[in-house]
């Protein structure tokens, strides 16, 4: 299938390779697998494999306590079957989808160990949070085990590194930052960075926080989902996540209304604008087009040269899988790096 823009014509994949967080480094290296799609079209694959709860409140204080999480059960128990559909169908695809099923299994059982935040503030003070332009969770409110942390990370790079995502000398590098007793230090940098922008004099580089992303999205996500069961996120105008400010890997377009935002680290969603920036704001420089039957769509800005994926959910018939989809897409990425934009 073909994607259509102002500019040109965009081929899409239509196969998913996998991670967000490695589009880029895999689309320099997507070639012809030697297979076709309809219409003749050669299929680009990356010829080494790599990719690219509930809880119940008291009181007025945001205390919650975790209980059985059957709908994150089912949801991932379809992305994981979704990937491995996806491996016997397009067997070139197998070592990627391989390095997924290993991220979202050792996420599925850090979950199941880690405590729940206790986070000792007023609905009231939530409120003011967001109207105030200012996200919910702060570093110290994560409750983050350290050890259990310092555990994901060299999992995380000894992942990364089997599946050649990142370098050989990297990894004594990574795994000495997660025992070093700086670590929470590293980790407030790496929190607190702006979207884009980093830190000043921050030690946390681009590969450093690629990892931290992966490690620490247990925690997070956590702490968003219990917020989320005491606070609304309608009064948050921004298109940085609302919980942990980070910004959106994916979009969701609804049958009416604005767009809703997907948080890459703690997987919040909230509303936005469907025809604004999320990254500047811009209402006047978009280019918006989409590819497999409207199923996807991208929004492009030209003032910052960012874009945003998105999923019809109508049209796709199901919810977004964010593992799924943001992979299905590869090609589309490649694309869009081709005509000089980027994604975060």
């Amino acid at each position: 299938m073909r994607a259509r823009c102002a500019a040109a014509e965009v081929p899409l994949a239509e196969v998913p390779l996998v991670g967000a967080a490695w589009v880029a480094r895999a689309a320099e290296k997507a070639e012809p697998c030697g297979q076709s799609r309809a219409g003749g079209e050669p299929c680009p694959t990356i010829p080494d494999g790599r990719p690219a709860r509930r809880g119940i409140g008291t009181y007025g204080l945001c205390r919650i306590k975790a209980v059985s999480t059957p709908p994150r059960e089912r949801a991932d128990s379809r992305e994981l079957a979704g990937l491995a559909e996806l491996a016997e169908a397009h067997p070139e695809l197998a070592p990627a989808v391989a390095l997924e099923r290993e991220i979202l299994d050792g996420e599925r059982r850090l979950q199941r160990r880690i405590g729940t935040p206790w986070v000792d503030v007023t609905v009231e003070q939530l409120h003011a949070r967001l109207t105030g332009g200012h996200r919910l969770i702060d570093l110290d409110q994560l409750g983050i085990d350290w050890s259990e942390l310092r555990l994901r990370i060299r999992q995380v790079v000894d992942v990364l590194r089997r599946h050649d995502v990142i370098e050989a000398g990297d990894v004594t590098r990574l795994h000495d930052a997660g025992r070093d007793a700086s670590l929470p230090a590293l980790v407030g940098q790496w929190f607190d960075a702006v979207p884009g922008v980093g830190l000043p004099g921050s030690l946390v580089d681009p590969v450093m926080a690629d990892v931290l992303s992966l490690a620490a999205r247990p925690f997070l996500v956590r702490a968003a989902e219990v917020l989320q069961q005491r606070v609304s996120v309608e009064a948050w105008t921004l298109g940085t996540c609302p919980m942990c400010g980070a910004t959106p890997t994916f979009a969701i377009l609804p049958s009416t209304g604005a767009r809703v935002l997907v948080c890459g680290r703690c997987h919040c969603r909230w509303a936005f604008a469907a025809r604004t920036c999320h990254r500047c704001l811009d209402t006047e420089q978009l280019r918006v087009f989409s590819a497999q039957g409207g199923i996807y769509q991208i929004t492009a800005c030209e003032a910052c040269k960012r874009y945003l994926k998105a999923i019809d959910v109508k049209r796709a018939g199901r919810p977004l899988l964010v593992a799924l989809d943001t992979v299905a897409t590869l090609a589309l990425d490649q694309a869009m790096a081709a005509q000089g934009f980027e994604t975060d």
